[in-house]
């Protein structure tokens, strides 16, 4: 059961989320307690998390997830990144977070993770953003959700043309 009036709190070294009743942040163990009646994708989470506590105690989550290398790669793969603007020489940590939000997304739910329509839990995010801080200047100091992690160019950037990457 899900108790949305309880405040969320992931208190990091680099920053500070707040959630609060109007939040849809959620904890990979609240996808799976809710199954499929609250997210349609809980199913696969929960292939994924097996016994483990946490999504992100997965022997793999950090290499797919959280390793700068394969995440180069991934940016390059269709089905992973279908709009990503090429190789850069170097990376930033904005794009090091959308990347590992993409390689989350598909190693989690596979060709399903199109586009950017599926939040990730937040202990996923609080990983993501502990391995990838905001830089310095941004102003992430409360902020929540893919939009305020990511930025607004967010959505504008990877949008649903992704839908028609089906090649390799």
């Amino acid at each position: 059961m899900r108790f949305w009036w309880l405040p969320l709190l992931y208190d990091l070294s680099v920053i500070r989320l707040q959630t609060d009743s109007l939040s849809y942040a959620y904890c990979c163990t609240e996808a799976i307690v809710d199954g499929e009646n609250w997210n349609p994708f809980a199913v696969h989470l929960n292939e994924k998390i097996g016994s483990l506590q946490c999504i992100t105690e997965h022997s793999s989550f950090a290499n797919v997830c959280l390793d700068s290398e394969v995440l180069k790669i991934f940016a390059t793969h269709k089905k992973v990144c279908c709009e990503w603007p090429g190789p850069e020489e170097a990376l930033t940590n904005t794009d090091y977070r959308y990347l590992a939000y993409r390689a989350f997304s598909f190693w989690v739910y596979g060709d399903r993770a199109i586009g950017n329509e599926l939040e990730p839990p937040s202990c996923v995010l609080a990983r993501i953003v502990q391995k990838f801080p905001v830089e310095e200047g941004v102003g992430l100091l409360q902020r929540r959700g893919l939009v305020n992690i990511f930025g607004t160019e967010f959505f504008l950037k990877y949008n649903a043309k992704e839908e028609n990457c089906d090649e390799f």
